[in-house]
């Protein structure tokens, strides 16, 4: 049990660890690239952006039906 433990915990900090370098590196892109990913629901929309260091969820009301289930527009500057 103690060795599972220690392989439980090794793995939890190597993913911490992987999730933290990607953090850090997506905040750095951002001041670079403009990102946002878009997810249509009926008359929803839920998007998720990156720019200037800054990360938003925003969630509107469509004012007519979406046709497109998701989106992953890009720009670059």
């Amino acid at each position: 049990m103690k060795r599972f433990r220690r392989w439980l915990f090794n793995v939890l900090a190597g993913l911490s660890m992987l999730l933290g370098v990607a953090t850090a590196a997506i905040w750095v892109r951002s001041y670079y690239r403009w990102d946002f990913v878009q997810w249509f629901r009926g008359d929803h929309e839920l998007e998720l952006q990156s720019t200037m260091g800054i990360l938003t969820l925003q969630r509107t009301q469509l004012l007519s039906d979406a046709k497109e289930f998701w989106s992953a527009p890009f720009w670059s500057r």
